[in-house]
């Protein structure tokens, strides 16, 4: 032990002193705090019984001593001084007493078993003093950096912060928008005729009414509220309060169940979406995520009424990554996109913050989310997911699943509970995803033409098979999400209206030939543009009539139910 203990010192004291590492922007976790954490398992140690017991080793000092993030802190702080020369010292002189000297294995002669006991004992209490200080003055560096941190303006810390411009949006829009009227205008004109700014209060109001209000009573997981008189972030020696903020249903809002937050900002003649404004979002949430150590990500907005910016802050091994969405429109002809991913993330909810699970399948972290789900990972199978939504959306899954389970090219149900399934397999990606990376091409999805037959030939209608909903599984396309699923005679809800057939754009019932069709069309748009949303039926009708020969055929295919015509053609695609 005491030899293994000497080559730890050994190691450690060849590493250079330098400048120990600063705090960074947005009160992120400093580099060195997993190594704080490490020394105060050991802190807590009986460090008599460290050094002695045969079931530690100097390898487990060894571990701490020498970590990356250890060498340069450990020597920074004195450790290598404190503590190499007074075992010197002691080394020295259970040699001169007839020691062996290299690390006091052994020691003979008069005298020496009492010099190595002075030595063990003495090496004990060095260890033990200097990991203490160490740890003093790593936890004071830390509630410096964070002083220091919280001290700097939100402007300021959004600058340091350097955020990416996102090309994509990281999460998936609601299915469903809400009748939003027009918002009110920066000023109004009082009685008497005087332009007057309207109060921050209005368009705070004008949110609550149209949006939360809706909300609330459809979500599934959380609670939409307005916070703005809530201080729950704790910062130090004040508090914030975010105007709009979700937590899950059956708790409370607090620093550490809050899921996503929010600013309403009056809009302003040179722009709202300011440095000072988005820092405040994004101080927001580091916040989140600094009392909430087992979540990874926390996704907030800045809006004035009329538009929306998404904020995103993720851990990374060198600190936080911040992302901001491009400026989505809530009003007018293009608004609908803008509202829905509003919606979506309101609505959205987080298994770091509440556990879910299904008897022994514990959720661990978010694969994807939209307004009505949530598909996890599960901690103790790398081989399923776990997948949250409404009661009625899982009872329906759990429907089509218990029918078609085993079925070739559909995925697998292992379990369930009212408000969750667990799914096999965990795929890599969906079929919308590696079509656009160039891991499949369409062509090869043309299996979903038969397993499609498949859910036809027992009853059940998909309704919302798009590539969205096409899993990849090592090469192969497996098709999932049938919480919009039902039997022949009930009433059509799913895909967007952009990808109806002619029947379903004249207002009749959903039929099998429906459901090749919506696949059909989504395979078109993963090359190609679709009917913008607000398209009228005759728009929509006239657009897919005008797409080309080859296309025109697989729709005939789609309306006679030839599947083994239609997967051929499929099968063609980008040849």
């Amino acid at each position: 032990q005491v030899r293994s203990l000497g080559n730890t010192f050994a190691l450690a004291e060849t590493v250079e002193p330098v400048a120990p590492p600063s705090g960074v922007a947005l009160g992120l976790p400093l580099p060195h705090e997993p190594a704080i954490i490490w020394l105060k398992r050991f802190k807590t140690k009986d460090w008599d019984v460290l050094l002695t017991d045969d079931s530690y080793t100097g390898q487990d000092l060894l571990n701490v001593v020498s970590a990356p993030e250890m060498k340069t802190l450990i020597n920074h702080d004195g450790l290598a001084t404190s503590v190499f020369g007074e075992l010197r010292k002691l080394r020295n002189g259970a040699a001169q007493g007839g020691g062996s000297g290299a690390g006091g294995a052994a020691v003979a002669g008069a005298g020496g078993e009492e010099l190595f006991d002075k030595f063990t004992t003495a090496m004990t209490t060095a260890v033990t003093t200097a990991l203490e200080n160490v740890v003093d003055r790593l936890e004071q560096r830390v509630v410096g950096a964070q002083q220091e941190v919280r001290s700097v303006t939100p402007s300021e810390a959004w600058l340091r912060a350097k955020p990416e411009s996102a090309a994509d949006m990281w999460f998936e829009p609601s299915r469903t928008a809400l009748s939003y009227p027009q918002p009110p205008q920066r000023t109004y004109k009082s009685s008497k005729g005087k332009t007057t700014a309207t109060p921050e209060s209005k368009f705070q109001q004008y949110f609550n009414t149209n949006i939360i209000d809706k909300l609330a009573p459809t979500s599934a997981f959380t609670v939409p509220t307005d916070s703005h008189a809530n201080f729950y972030l704790e910062t130090g020696n004040a508090s914030r309060a975010p105007d709009i903020s979700t937590f899950p249903k059956g708790a409370f809002l607090a620093r550490e169940t809050a899921i996503t937050v929010g600013d309403i900002k009056v809009p302003t003649v040179k722009g709202n979406f300011t440095a000072d404004s988005l820092g405040q979002v994004a101080s927001y949430l580091s916040l989140i995520l600094e009392h909430q150590t087992t979540r990874n990500e926390a996704t907030g907005f800045l809006t004035d009424t009329h538009s929306v910016v998404f904020i995103s802050v993720t851990r990374s091994p060198t600190g936080q990554l911040t992302r901001l969405s491009r400026q989505f429109p809530l009003v007018g002809s293009e608004g609908d996109l803008g509202l829905r991913l509003l919606i979506a993330l309101l609505l959205s909810a987080h298994p770091s913050v509440v556990s879910w699970s299904v008897n022994e399948h514990v959720a661990d972290s978010v694969l994807k989310q939209t307004a009505l789900s949530c598909v996890c990972t599960i901690a103790d199978n790398p081989t399923a997911v776990l997948k949250l939504s409404r009661p009625d959306l899982i009872a329906r899954e759990v429907n089509a699943l218990t029918v078609l389970n085993g079925k070739v090219g559909v995925v697998q149900l292992l379990d369930f509970n009212d408000n969750a399934i667990v799914l096999h397999p965990r795929a890599q990606c969906t079929a919308q995803h590696a079509v656009a990376q160039g891991k499949i091409t369409r062509a090869g999805l043309a299996d979903v033409v038969s397993a499609l037959e498949l859910c036809h030939a027992v009853g059940v209608l998909h309704r919302d098979c798009r590539a969205s909903n096409i899993l990849i599984n090592d090469g192969q396309p497996i098709l999932s999400d049938f919480g919009c699923s039902c039997t022949m005679q009930e009433e059509f809800m799913g895909a967007p209206r952009e990808l109806w057939s002619d029947h379903l754009l004249d207002g009749k019932p959903f039929r099998k030939q429906d459901d090749l069709h919506i696949f059909v069309r989504s395979l078109y748009a993963l090359r190609g543009a679709l009917p913008r949303p607000s398209a009228t039926e005759q728009e929509v009708k006239k657009f897919w009539a005008t797409r080309g020969p080859s296309w025109t055929a697989m729709f005939a295919h789609c309306e006679k139910l030839e599947y083994d015509a239609l997967k051929a053609a499929v099968a063609q695609l980008d040849n």
